[in-house]
């Protein structure tokens, strides 16, 4: 059905199209030079840009740097400012572009899992318009590439080409570790939705082999993407050595909290404010929106932003309280039943191994964590819900409501704001 790919191609052209005109903003007022160690507000950086803009340039320098972190996405940074030029594009536009393409593989991974035009549609709006993806996606850190190669494995990974889906994966860690966890989630389902067709020891079965057959092609790739780093750059003698300081480096960053709101948040004894992960999903006690890049402008008694990178939440990450459930219930009554889990499974996986995982990383290991590591949670939430919900008219009514309120939520938060928009959320009462 061609359908669903038309879906797609329209959905990554409007994405690029928004992404694209708000790139540029905002722009810096220093040059580059003044802008690598410590770069000030002019540099006009938005969010973990302050880290990533200045190693893609020293790595143009031939510098090994930030190696607490794979080098994909940093080299895709730095091959922008090469084409483009050291400025807002050059920085941007290969996540902006990655990102975009993202959503629409997610079209045709919710196509393929549900044969659901609704589903479709649904996920293609509810992901689109995330207003914490938009914004982690538009700039030039890890996660626009992580999550675009990610999405597209899964894709693979669902249509049984594993070969090409463990390649994929594995531009998936050179971007960003925690990748892995989606990689384990893809594994998860395998194995939950093989209980439906057969034993625990078919499950078993099922899933070595497609462990076999993904992480093989997965772990060459990235370890020989790693060397060819260590080597070109004199980084490492070896890519061990150098999974060893990522190793070692991710371990030791732990917060001690002096007091607790628990299951929400935490304060550090530096008086830093840590939002757990069940803040992320709560619809009281939230976090806090994060301020990536805010610009405020005043005439007289009136002031607003018309830059706002915020790094917030969508008021649709609060039915992950419900998705999850609601996929365990029908796991346990459709395998009884013997009816189809495939939807459930992927959507219990992925939340699992993508958010839940964060339970234990802060709650007992007290390692550092942030609001905006759910993006990756976001396409088994998306397809969790849209098929949940796609389900009578009181439910659909529900569902159209979401998406709506989504848009909405959108228009209210999106990052760059022209006077005609900053003029409407005036005139309807809502923040500027």
């Amino acid at each position: 059905m061609k359908k669903p790919y038309i879906i797609a191609l329209a959905t990554i052209l409007i994405l690029v199209g928004l992404r694209i005109a708000i790139i540029n903003y905002p722009s810096p007022s220093l040059p580059p030079e003044q802008c690598i160690e410590k770069p000030p507000t002019e540099c006009a950086l938005i969010f973990d840009e302050y880290y990533y803009v200045p190693a893609a340039r020293k790595l143009l320098n031939g510098e090994a740097v930030n190696n607490e972190h794979p080098p994909l996405s940093k080299l895709l940074i730095a091959l922008g400012i090469r084409v483009f030029g050291d400025n807002p594009i050059g920085w941007r536009f290969f996540p902006s572009i990655l990102s975009s393409i993202a959503v629409g593989f997610l079209v045709l991974l919710a196509w393929e899992l549900t044969r659901r035009m609704v589903v479709v549609w649904v996920s293609a709006v509810l992901l689109g318009a995330d207003i914490m993806f938009l914004n982690v996606g538009s700039i030039a850190i890890l996660d626009g590439p992580a999550v675009f190669f990610t999405v597209l494995g899964a894709f693979l990974y669902i249509r049984n080409q594993y070969i090409l889906s463990g390649l994929i994966l594995s531009l998936a860690l050179l971007s960003k570790t925690s990748s892995l966890f989606a990689y384990l989630g893809l594994l998860t389902y395998t194995f939950l939705n093989s209980l439906s067709d057969g034993g625990w020891g078919d499950a078993v079965q099922k899933t070595l082999r497609a462990f076999e057959r993904t992480s093989i092609p997965m772990m060459a790739l990235f370890l020989a993407g790693l060397t060819f780093y260590d080597l070109w750059f004199g980084a490492y003698n070896n890519p061990f050595a150098h999974l060893d300081y990522m190793l070692a480096y991710h371990t030791q960053l732990r917060y001690t909290c002096v007091s607790y709101i628990l299951p929400f948040r935490c304060v550090e004894r530096s008086g830093t404010i840590i939002d757990l992960p069940f803040s992320w999903i709560s619809p009281i006690q939230q976090f806090q929106p994060m301020p990536f890049n805010v610009v405020t402008a005043s005439a007289g008694e009136k002031t607003w932003h018309p830059i706002a990178y915020w790094g917030i939440y969508s008021p649709y990450w609060w039915t992950t309280l419900v998705v999850i459930p609601t996929a365990i219930h029908r796991i346990i009554i459709n395998r009884r039943n013997h009816v189809d889990i495939r939807v459930e499974s992927f959507t219990l996986s992925w939340l699992a191994l993508n958010y839940g995982i964060y339970y234990p990383i802060a709650y007992l290991f007290n390692r550092w964590v942030y609001p905006f590591y759910f993006v990756m949670s976001l396409p088994g939430l998306v397809i969790g819900l849209s098929y949940m919900l796609d389900d009578g008219k009181f439910s659909r009514a529900v569902l159209l409501a979401i998406t709506v309120a989504q848009l909405l939520w959108a228009f209210i938060y999106f990052p760059v704001r022209s006077d005609p928009h900053i003029e409407i959320l005036r005139a309807l009462n809502l923040p500027t």
